[in-house]
């Protein structure tokens, strides 16, 4: 015996229909508990795939900061260490230098 009605039901009655006719019909209401099984493994499974999505969010901004401190450090600092490097340099070869600072070369 085949009833098709429980998709009918399903989709487009109410939910007091859907259940009469499951009481009834024993086709409609295998189909039911299939549907039903169905459901609560959906609902278990959910909060898996949420969790991965969140700590995916967290590493992504956990890696970002990190970039941003490591180029922020290398950027600022970079002048200074050249400007250190470049003064120890002209004043240890005790070079004559002129009025702009240059190196004077006659």
């Amino acid at each position: 015996m085949s009833c098709d009605k429980f998709e009918k039901l399903f989709i487009k009655e109410s939910e007091n229909e859907l259940l009469s006719h499951i009481q009834i019909c024993e086709t409609c209401n295998l189909e039911y508990k299939k549907m039903l099984v169905t459901e609560k493994i959906i609902k278990e499974s959910k909060p898996y795939f949420m969790t991965k999505k969140r700590s995916k969010v967290f590493i992504n901004i956990a890696a970002s900061l990190a970039l941003v401190v490591v180029t922020s450090t290398v950027f600022l600092n970079n002048s200074c260490i050249t400007k250190i490097a470049y003064d120890e340099s002209v004043s240890t070869a005790a070079f004559p230098v002129d009025e702009y600072g240059l190196v004077d070369i006659q």
